[in-house]
């Protein structure tokens, strides 16, 4: 990182945390002046504009009881500070402290960039700047009346902890959103119908009276409905009851499906089915002057970046609008501290933190097999399996970071002959499955050579995932066939194909600085993408889709906007890893679209490219959640 400093506001308590740039050091001092060696650092494996909302501590150093900066070096929160940590890799959502200790903080800051010279743009100055933007990025539990966060640490630690202070509330009515930012609306009561349900949401319905059931409890939610109590009035199940009217959709002209996507009747016991939330469906009969395709707003909060969450039109049900759709997920497993391995003689030498990657044995044997590995192995490649044999999806894609990362270039010893072949193994069995590169996996291993196009973990990838390619033939319902598939020769990381006029690239940007980012004589997945879109001498294209780790450098956007200029501007999605949030976010600019995966165990999203049918109608994103809850280290259960 780079060497230059900022200071921050003294006396950093509980409810105050420090937001920095990539690579800027900000020291925190007490009264007493500076703290050396106790630094917070901008994780460089999240390469996101939230960057608030993601913090970490040098592996070298832990953090003064009296400061309560809340990181140690073992990568644990400390206990004073009750911070949400998963595996030390992440810390979600940071908040800023009351109204007044903000405005000291921003005093502070304002007073800093006074003193620098007046010649310089310095980076501290940029970093302090960052510092107040970041402020309103943040999110805690904020008391509507006084416009602050909550005066106790724990409210402010996530969304479902600002619930129960809520709920306990007696100074006021307390909502999780970004500090200064006005609640949103409620929803509408919907109108109840006459059978015990109402016209939009799903309760527990009794299949033989197809109404819902008369006890509040089983209409709570689905695992409620799913118990045995609920099922001795006959057989019940988790739906929205198919006589009530579909729910509202935008200048409607002919009722729509409620669900989309054709739902899997759940099981009486605890697995639940893949129903997707119902979700604004194209009006008319798809192919007439009727049919309306636009976006809405969910009014769902995307836990990046703010704003909220919107969605294209749903597939018909019949799937006569859609071109094509498949399954993507990411950042998984991320299993280190386990002891498992192909020696039994080392494996307790394998659970190792970061903080002690020293102590890994290197060359080991280990695979790095726990939760997250046994959730997809066992739950969710199975179910895109059984899900693409009933029709639902042409392939997948994993987003990359198929291993835990180390934050720091070339040194995790986690990256082995063992521990890629665990892997590949894991997703042998995954029908048309592709991987894109992470940085966990690429340029943070011991061995990375970021002056040079390969060395050996670059060539155990390509080795291992870079001559993956379609095995079957992709739904019949969605047109069939099977398009071939392109690789870069000598960077089989970058690959493409095109299928029912949609270019699809999978490029090969890892967070943080790679050979192809600061060495390469031209960025590849420009020259590719370049190459391969002036191809296109017709303009037959109607939309086009990017797979990557993190978002597509500036060199892609040139080439899509030298094809953009010639063409005409396409509808975009870049389909993204790399930040974790607890539920994914699709946000919108103009014509590009960004899609950013959960993590760890949580089930994968259904992508699907919805055209319209009228003649010159153009391509739409809708985006499918098979596992609503709002976790992503809680293995789904698949009926």
């Amino acid at each position: 990182p780079r060497s230059t400093t900022m200071t921050t506001a003294k006396n950093i308590d509980n409810r105050n945390y420090v937001a920095a740039e990539e690579g800027v050091e900000v020291i925190a001092r007490n009264e007493d002046g500076f703290i050396e060696n106790h630094r917070i650092l901008f994780d460089p494996d999240l390469e996101m504009p939230a960057t608030s909302d993601f913090l970490t501590a040098d592996d070298d150093e832990s953090a003064a009881a009296d400061l309560s900066i809340g990181l140690n070096d073992d990568d644990d929160a400390v206990s004073t500070n009750d911070i949400d940590r998963r595996n030390g890799g992440t810390m979600n959502r940071w908040c800023v402290g009351a109204t007044t200790t903000a405005f000291l903080l921003l005093a502070t800051v304002a007073l800093f960039l006074i003193q620098q010279p007046a010649d310089s743009t310095s980076a501290a100055a940029v970093a302090a700047k960052r510092v107040v933007d970041n402020l309103a990025l943040a999110e805690c539990c904020v008391n509507t009346a006084t416009g602050t966060c909550h005066t106790t640490v724990k409210c402010n630690k996530k969304e479902k902890e600002c619930i129960k202070c809520d709920k306990k509330a007696a100074d006021g009515t307390y909502i999780w959103i970004k500090l200064g930012q006005p609640p949103a609306p409620g929803p509408e009561e919907p109108e109840p119908d006459n059978r015990g349900g109402t016209t939009e949401e799903a309760c527990c319905v009794i299949i033989a009276e197809n109404t819902c059931h008369v006890k509040d409890k089983c209409n709570k939610d689905e695992k409620n409905c799913q118990n045995g109590k609920c099922q001795k009035s006959g057989e019940a199940r988790w739906q929205v009851p198919s006589k009530q009217s579909p729910a509202p959709t935008p200048a409607p002209t002919t009722p729509a499906p409620t669900n989309p996507v054709p739902a899997t009747p759940a099981p009486t016991g605890t697995p639940t089915s893949f129903t997707p939330a119902p979700t604004p469906a194209p009006t008319g009969n798809g192919n007439d002057d009727s049919t309306v395709y636009e976006y809405t707003n969910t009014g769902k909060t995307c836990s990046i970046g703010g704003g909220n969450n919107i969605q294209g039109p749903a597939p018909l049900a019949d799937k006569r609008n859609v071109v094509v759709d498949f399954w993507t997920f990411g950042d998984s497993p991320y299993d280190f501290m386990v002891d498992t391995c192909l020696e039994a003689s080392t494996c307790k030498e394998c659970a190792v933190k970061n903080s002690d990657m020293k102590k890994l044995p290197y060359p080991n044997t280990c695979t790095f097999e726990g939760d997250d590995f046994k959730c997809l192995k066992e739950s969710i490649i199975p179910f895109m399996n059984r899900k693409m044999v009933e029709g639902d999806g042409a392939f997948q894609v994993h987003l990359g970071d198929i291993l835990k990362g180390t934050n720091s270039a070339a040194n995790s010893r986690r990256c082995t002959e063992a521990s890629f072949e665990s892997r590949a193994q894991l997703f042998q069995p995954a029908k048309n499955f592709l991987l894109i590169n992470g940085d966990n996996e690429s340029n943070e291993c011991l061995g990375y050579d970021i002056k040079e196009p390969s060395d050996p973990i670059r060539s155990m990838w390509r080795s291992k995932f870079g001559t993956l390619s379609f095995t079957s033939d992709f739904p019949e319902i969605t047109g069939g066939g099977r398009p071939p598939l392109t690789r870069v020769a000598g960077n089989e990381e970058i690959f493409g194909f095109e299928y029912k006029s949609i270019a699809f690239f999978g490029l090969d940007y890892p967070a943080g600085d790679t050979y192809i980012t600061k060495n390469a004589p031209q960025d590849l997945n420009q020259k590719f993408v370049k190459e391969t879109l002036a191809s296109d001498t017709s303009c037959e294209l109607k939309s086009i889709v990017l797979f990557s780790h993190v978002a597509p450098r500036s060199p892609v956007d040139d080439s899509l906007n030298d094809y953009f200029n010639r063409c005409g501007v396409l509808p975009t999605l870049a389909v993204l890893g790399n930040a974790h949030p607890s539920t994914y976010c699709l946000t919108k600019k103009d014509e590009r679209f960004s899609l950013t995966v959960e993590a760890f165990q949580s089930g994968p999203l259904m992508v699907s490219v919805v055209r319209d049918l009228k003649e010159g109608g153009g391509d739409y994103f809708h985006v499918a959640d098979s596992d609503l809850k709002n976790s992503n280290s809680d293995c789904p259960k698949f009926a």
